[in-house]
């Protein structure tokens, strides 16, 4: 249905002489041996859903267009992560209204709707390149172990084929010193490490030095989060429980990362003389804040999704955590979703609430 597609036969054939990191995402999905597992469970999950579904999944899927494929993927498989842990309907008509998911917990409905935070087209690019960088290095027939200490690339990827020339004669006459690879748009910076190599180890191993790091914010979450919680205003009004979905494709991005977006940055009171922690509050910078008002109140949770992959499964699955709405009007047992934490509220007084991370 998906896999054998002529749609897909033909992209296959369009890239079959590209390395994987220049292909589209379902061109490597469709071809590598790494995900032989998902691509039976993808075609699976086709199988079990409505068939009013398959023509947008289909299209959507064998797009060459990364938006397009890594948001459906994502609701395909957030559909089997559903399908788990309870009876799912796709696109329910409920008060009027569509919203991706619908799924029964403990005889009560929930309403789900999916969104996919993706990485912007520089950081897509940024990662192509340092992809790039290995792919290039360990086709280099030499026992090092290279550390990659700085970069800056531009929309125009280097010769790869001059830059392992480049990186060969370098090993081969002064592995010693720093290398710095300069095409006039491209840097990269490199130097041999400690690590030794393993014996069995015939080419160059690189790691990116830890230095190289980026400010994390919650400030991209804001807008996506803000979005899911306008929709569906009569079924919300209705008193159903109502959950976003939410994906994160970057690794710079977190479940903490949503709790702030939603409840801004936590503040410590401490005491300095007693070195104690007096009190902890929230800057109320998050989107449940305006002024004196809470917002989206309607909203019972956040279930935050990462992408992983498991050699031994030959599958990227869902690793999910759950968020709470603390001024949600309908409140949902978290302890029903399989996740890997919680973030819930762990103790109520007249001044308040505390919440906390509770591992599942």
């Amino acid at each position: 249905m998906v896999f054998d597609s002529p749609r897909m036969l033909e992209l296959l054939n369009a890239y079959e002489n590209e390395p994987d990191f220049m292909v589209p995402e379902i061109v490597f999905l469709a071809r590598t041996d790494k995900l032989e597992a998902e691509r039976a469970y993808l075609e699976e999950l086709f199988v079990n859903a409505p068939a009013i579904k398959h023509k947008d999944w289909l299209g959507r899927l064998l797009s060459e267009d990364h938006e397009q494929f890594r948001s459906v993927w994502f609701e395909i498989m957030l559909y089997g992560w559903l399908l788990k842990i309870g009876s799912t309907e796709v696109e329910p008509i409920i008060e009027g209204n569509y919203p991706d998911y619908s799924v029964e917990l403990n005889g009560k409905r929930v309403i789900v709707e999916a969104r996919a935070i993706l990485e912007t087209a520089p950081e897509r690019e940024e990662m192509r390149f340092e992809a790039g960088i290995f792919w290039a290095l360990k086709h280099i027939e030499k026992a090092y172990v290279v550390e990659v200490t700085g970069s800056r690339s531009s929309s125009k990827l280097p010769d790869w084929i001059d830059f392992q020339n480049r990186v060969a004669l370098w090993l081969d006459t002064r592995p010693d010193d720093v290398f710095e690879y300069n095409d006039g748009l491209n840097v990269i910076v490199l130097k041999t490490s400690q690590i030794q190599p393993q014996n069995n180890n015939k080419t160059v191993s690189a790691f990116i030095s830890p230095g190289m790091g980026r400010r994390i914010t919650s400030e991209p979450i804001k807008r996506p989060l803000r979005e899911k919680a306008h929709q569906h205003s009569k079924l919300r009004k209705a008193g159903y429980a109502y959950v976003i979905a939410l994906y994160l494709e970057s690794w710079f991005l977190s479940a903490e990362e949503v709790a702030k977006a939603w409840l801004g940055e936590e503040v410590w009171t401490v005491d300095f003389e007693k070195k104690e922690v007096v009190e902890t509050s929230s800057d109320q910078s998050g989107i449940h804040f305006a002024g004196s008002e809470i917002r989206h109140t309607t909203v019972s949770g956040t279930l935050v999704f990462r992408s992983e992959w498991t050699e031994s499964e030959k599958s990227s699955y869902l690793r999910a955590w759950y968020v709470q709405n603390p001024f949600a009007k309908v409140s949902l047992d978290s302890t029903l979703f399989p996740v890997d934490a919680r973030y819930v509220v762990t103790d109520k007084s007249a001044k308040g609430f505390r919440m906390a991370w509770m591992k599942s």
